[in-house]
């Protein structure tokens, strides 16, 4: 069992044009606010229950206006959950040192729309302690989020990248 340890953060990265800046930038909003486990059987196979949650009211940018937007209409709602139904290439027995690559493959909800995302995985094995960032990439449409529509935004990209830098315990 890997527990989700304090000093987890989730963030999203999405790429807008605003009005008041002539290059394009990234918009980034970042939350410490997880919990979740992910438990595997005596072969490394992921078992059910295995899960993360993410409290989606409480991701924070350099910008009040967008996380207000967000929480208010972004269609986050309060909770992003995901299951993880296989891991891939993750090496068993967990190695006690060194670095590994894998992909974490599960079901992510956001406002009742579940979809199925996998997360290229980097960890780092020391002692009983891993560490490393999970990144996938999604899209307003497949979760049907609105895209921000204000005045001063030229224009926000259709992918939106998240990232999990996570710390856990066997």
């Amino acid at each position: 069992t890997l527990v989700i340890e304090s000093g987890t953060t989730a963030k999203y990265s999405i790429g807008e044009r605003l009005a008041r800046f002539n290059t394009p930038m990234t918009a980034e909003g970042i939350t410490q606010q997880i919990v979740g486990e992910l438990v595997f059987d005596t072969d490394g196979k992921i078992l059910a229950g295995s899960s993360i949650a993410i409290d989606a009211t409480s991701f924070k940018s350099d910008e009040n206006k967008r996380d207000n937007w967000v929480r208010r209409n972004g269609g986050l709602g309060q909770e992003i959950t995901f299951a993880a139904t296989e891991v891939k290439d993750i090496p068993w027995p967990l190695p006690t040192s060194g670095a590994a690559s894998f992909v974490v493959v599960g079901d992510m909800t956001i406002s009742g729309t579940t979809v199925s995302t996998a997360w290229k995985t980097i960890a780092d094995f020391s002692g009983d302690e891993i560490t490393g960032t999970a990144k996938t990439s999604i899209s307003w449409n497949q979760f049907n989020l609105s895209k921000p529509r204000l005045p001063f935004i030229i224009s926000v990209d259709d992918d939106i990248s998240l990232e999990l830098n996570f710390k856990t315990k066997r």
